[in-house]
């Protein structure tokens, strides 16, 4: 047995030594198996872990990318909304800027030509005041109980009026009402004048038809008196022409006005009435400007003129 048992530890110890090599080898890559087992656990459990990342990332990238679009959706939409706003502003700015320059268009002619009607007014008033100066000489005592114009104050600065007190302002303008009130009262009683006048032009009208009529038939009988036959039968020369003549009844009364009654109905010419006038010889005797040959015309054709306007 115990030659055996040295045996056995002979064949062990020889195999011990001819294969410690190998069994080196093989712990040395048992270790390394081992240290290889932990990395690729350790890789295994980071794969693991990445893709679960990666899940979780795909489902934020797909929450995210349905929020963007979303997002993207809704900011379209808002910018779809402000360009409609945009080009409606646009619009309304450009509509707005040709209906100022139409505006100011308008109000530039507007003020044109108001500024034409005030000084065409303003011109009628000057004649108006020079024309009741130079009549001022032929009114009546009646004429003369109602006050015409306006006080020297009252064309003072219109700028220190415009700054004044309110009361004052409303004392000037009773006083300008006063004024206007007496100035168309004085318009009114002119145009009762030429209302008269104009009745007196027609009957003087008729008049002078009339006479012409008697100085027809009385020219007849005087050729007929003379021999010269019948007026259709010989016709009356072209170098015949009656100038003037002088119509005189026997009870001829001078004319005289009273001064508390209108104006009569006289057989005066109208034509002489017009020369003997000096308040209305032309338009133009107010702003100073006169013709070589002025047409003068009668008092009742001025008074038409000036209540016409």
């Amino acid at each position: 047995m115990e030659k055996l048992w040295k045996e056995f530890q002979d064949i062990l110890n020889e195999y011990l030594h001819k294969t410690e090599e190998y069994h080196n080898e093989y712990i040395e890559l048992r270790q390394r198996d081992d240290e290889d087992t932990k990395i690729i656990r350790l890789h295994y459990h980071e794969v693991a872990r990445a893709t679960e990342q990666i899940g979780f990332l795909k489902l934020d990238l797909e929450s995210i990318r349905e929020d963007q679009k979303l997002h993207i959706g809704e900011l379209l939409k808002y910018k779809k909304l402000l360009q409609e706003k945009q080009r409606k502003i646009k619009s309304e700015m450009e509509e707005g800027l040709s209906k100022d320059k139409n505006n100011l268009r308008h109000m530039v002619v507007c003020s044109h030509n108001v500024a034409a009607k005030l000084k065409e007014i303003l011109k009628r008033g000057e004649n108006i005041l020079q024309i009741a100066s130079i009549c001022k000489k032929l009114e009546t005592e009646r004429e003369q109980a109602v006050p015409f114009g306006r006080k020297k104050s009252l064309f003072g600065n219109a700028e220190n009026e415009l700054k004044k007190a309110p009361e004052e302002f409303k004392e000037k303008t009773m006083f300008i009402v006063s004024n206007l009130e007496n100035f168309w009262l004085r318009y009114n009683s002119a145009r009762i004048d030429c209302a008269c006048l104009n009745e007196e032009k027609l009957a003087l009208k008729e008049e002078n038809r009339v006479l012409k009529d008697k100085l027809k038939a009385y020219l007849t009988t005087v050729t007929i008196a003379n021999g010269g036959g019948s007026v259709k039968d010989k016709l009356r020369p072209s170098s015949m022409k009656v100038e003037r003549i002088g119509h005189v009844e026997a009870n001829n009364v001078g004319r005289c006005f009273n001064k508390d009654r209108r104006r009569p109905v006289t057989c005066v010419s109208v034509v002489q009435e017009g020369n003997l006038s000096v308040a209305v010889r032309s338009k133009h005797l107010t702003s100073g400007k006169f013709r070589k040959e002025p047409e003068v015309y009668s008092i009742v054709q001025g008074c038409k003129k000036i209540s016409s306007q």
